[in-house]
């Protein structure tokens, strides 16, 4: 009898480990954002008062992300200077925080394939999921 109380408490305490294993998965550590791509493309003036259409990409890859910013004139030719930024994120729930590489920060709120953003003049920027 002894010996049977035994094995039954062996075989409970491999069950729990089993599970224990069994119910975490790799992907519950990686954020919703890691690897994901997020774009828009909005119009605006530079200060010589020339149209530009500019093209946002804003790319994640835990724990880092990077912005680049390009260009082109709507009345004329030729590209404006592609401009990138990086730095670190952390999400919590929907809500991303961004710290660039000189300190500045700036939040977002994601919903489902849409991030949108404040942009550096107070403007909403609403990024879409890239496919």
């Amino acid at each position: 009898m002894r010996n049977f109380a035994k094995l039954l408490g062996i075989i409970a305490m491999v069950a729990v480990i089993g599970f224990s294993f069994t119910a975490c998965k790799e992907d519950d550590a990686k954020d919703a954002l890691d690897g994901t791509t997020w774009e828009t493309a909005f119009s605006g003036m530079n200060e010589d008062y020339e149209l530009i259409q500019y093209y946002l990409t804003l790319k994640f890859n835990s724990p880092n992300f990077t912005i680049t910013i390009t260009g082109e004139f709507l009345m004329g030719t030729g590209n404006v200077p592609t401009q990138t930024q990086s730095g670190t994120y952390s999400i919590s729930d929907s809500t991303v925080t961004m710290i660039f590489a000189d300190g500045s920060t700036k939040t977002g709120t994601i919903d489902e394939d849409f991030l949108t953003l404040v942009d550096f003049f107070g403007d909403d920027r609403i990024l879409t999921k890239g496919r």
